[in-house]
């Protein structure tokens, strides 16, 4: 059986140092229960938001959340290159003619589409 992932989820991260969250699509992969592989590439902006979080962090974990079923406006927004000054929720709301509704998450304070069907919120322990 193949290793069971979750495709098209919106992955939620900020850096140690950033005011502004990085919205991408990254996969996914469940390897047991309550544990999933980030399949994200090193110079993608979560990924970077990790590597500035352990470095501003040794040892602690990384706060992620991962939206599942978002509008399509937010999701575009996420695999959009924007400028860093512009926040993907942001330009999601210019294509869809309204602000992009959030919702704080409950474990951290990420904030994800109010329109998403799922939400998993975790923490990132590296290795």
């Amino acid at each position: 059986m193949p290793p069971r992932s979750f495709t098209w989820g919106l992955t939620v991260t900020r850096g140690p140092h950033k005011e502004r969250q990085n919205l991408g699509i990254y996969r996914q992969q469940l390897i047991g229960k309550n544990k999933l592989i980030m399949r994200w590439l090193s110079h993608r902006g979560g990924a970077l938001d990790f590597q500035e979080w352990c470095a501003a962090h040794p040892g602690e974990r990384f706060p992620v959340a991962v939206a599942l079923g978002a509008d399509p406006a937010t999701i575009l927004g996420a695999v959009t290159p924007v400028p860093d000054t512009l926040s993907e929720y942001a330009f999601a709301g210019l294509l869809r003619g309204t602000k992009t509704e959030v919702v704080k998450c409950v474990s951290n304070d990420l904030e994800v589409p109010a329109s998403a069907e799922i939400v998993l919120e975790g923490l990132h322990r590296g290795g």
